[in-house]
């Protein structure tokens, strides 16, 4: 088997977008929380102003939050030197998106893959005898990287059976 091997890192671009998206979020969180001295209707509940106050804030400090781990991304994204990589004994890939620890496991030791779709996201699970490792199709460059890391890694498993 030919080794494959692609790049595994968060798409930097994406990340902007997500930056940007929760700084606005954080901006009328943070501005409502400032500002509200009347009842406010959100969603068909009615808030007081106090209370009005008080979501906005937790709004506003989770979006700051994600705002703060999107940077974290888009960073990793354009530094990152990370890859999945498929030999004929093993496949290594980053524990997590955005760990410097990168995880091997032995095509021998794995027990079972699956294919997970949370919300259009497709992961890779690879469950193995120390617990699982699962590849994101969004870190990789594209959709046929992720088919072609899937369906190897599924013919080296169907050969060694």
């Amino acid at each position: 088997m030919n080794t494959l091997s692609f790049p595994y890192k968060p798409k930097p671009w994406t990340m902007l977008a997500a930056v940007l998206f929760f700084a606005v979020c954080g901006f009328v969180g943070w501005h409502v929380h400032t500002t509200q001295t009347e009842p406010l209707i959100v969603l068909g509940i009615r808030l007081a102003p106090q209370e009005a106050r008080m979501v906005f804030g937790a709004i506003a400090v989770v979006s700051v939050l994600f705002v703060a781990g999107g940077i974290l991304g888009f960073f990793t994204g354009l530094v990152s030197s990370h890859y999945v990589t498929l030999t004929g004994q093993h496949i290594s890939a980053p524990k997590y998106g955005f760990s410097r620890h990168v995880t091997t496991v032995p095509l021998a030791d794995i027990q079972r893959i699956e294919v997970q779709t949370i919300k259009r996201q497709r992961f890779l699970n690879i469950y193995h005898s120390n617990g699982r490792l699962s590849i994101a199709q969004s870190f990789l460059p594209n959709a046929q990287a992720f088919e072609q890391v899937r369906s190897a890694l599924s013919a080296q498993r169907t050969s060694r059976a």
